[in-house]
């Protein structure tokens, strides 16, 4: 054989290896989790509020977020000054990997809305938060807090992540 063949089969036997081990390597089928967040007002150990928001998400890779969105356009300040603000929960999560027995995501939410104040304009509170969170499977955990400038109670999100079969 001549160098010019052995060059081509050496090629040709390592381009059948890459693609049989390519092949082999298939990635795991997507675990879908529900992920129920609930965001709470909480004072002195006592729940003043709490609202929940659900969303069924899957491990592996995604192009966008995940996405929950409520919310309102209100109309604030004095009448020759009228400003529009959207009050509402803006809730986005994904990157969704299993470890063990628990959910590693990232997840932003973003609240906003009015103090419950009694002065001639309204009081727009809005809270943000985002990190990577690691959650045990099927326990509710709070993720974020933080206190309320407007007020001592203090505003949490937690959640709780739920393997579907």
């Amino acid at each position: 054989m001549t160098n010019k063949c052995l060059r081509w089969s050496a090629i040709l036997l390592i381009t059948g290896i890459a693609v049989t081990t390519c092949v082999g390597q298939e990635s795991p089928a997507p675990k879908f989790y529900k992920l129920d967040f609930v965001i709470k007002e909480v004072e002195a150990n006592k729940v003043l509020n709490a609202r929940t928001y659900s969303i069924l998400a899957a491990t592996g890779p995604s192009s966008s977020p995940y996405s929950i969105r409520t919310s309102v356009q209100i109309q604030v300040g004095p009448p020759d000054h009228w400003q529009q603000v959207e009050i509402g929960t803006r809730i986005d999560c994904h990157k969704l990997v299993e470890i063990q027995n628990q959910l590693s995501l990232t997840v932003s939410v973003d609240v906003t809305g009015l103090a419950q104040e009694t002065t001639n304009l309204p009081l727009v509170r809005h809270f943000i938060w985002g990190s990577e969170v690691l959650v045990p499977i099927k326990k509710p955990t709070v993720v974020f807090s933080s206190d309320n400038a407007t007020s001592k109670a203090q505003m949490q999100v937690e959640l709780t992540a739920i393997s579907i079969p």
